[in-house]
């Protein structure tokens, strides 16, 4: 339910597994990652088998990839106002 601000959007072009896709997002200062919404994972028909460790893009199969730990949280959210020690 946070606001994010918005700086515009744009089309991007990047590959999976060799495949060239694209997606229109939008860039924000207060996400650093790629956020691909639900009306993209639908018209790319993508599947995810997380139990297996695979995933299909327009029938194009490849392997889920574990991101090693940061040990590091990025995101934190709050009912209430609280103090984190550093």
């Amino acid at each position: 339910g946070e606001p994010v601000p918005l700086l515009g959007e744009t089309t991007i072009h990047f590959r999976v597994n060799g495949q060239w896709l694209s997606a229109k997002v939008v860039v924000s200062k207060a996400i650093t990652g790629i956020i691909l919404g639900i009306d993209w994972l639908r018209k790319n028909q993508c599947h995810w088998n997380f139990a297996e460790g695979t995933f299909l893009v327009q029938g194009q199969p490849g392997k889920l990839v574990d991101r090693k730990s940061t040990d590091t949280c990025r995101n934190l959210t709050v009912g209430h106002s609280v103090t984190i020690p550093a």
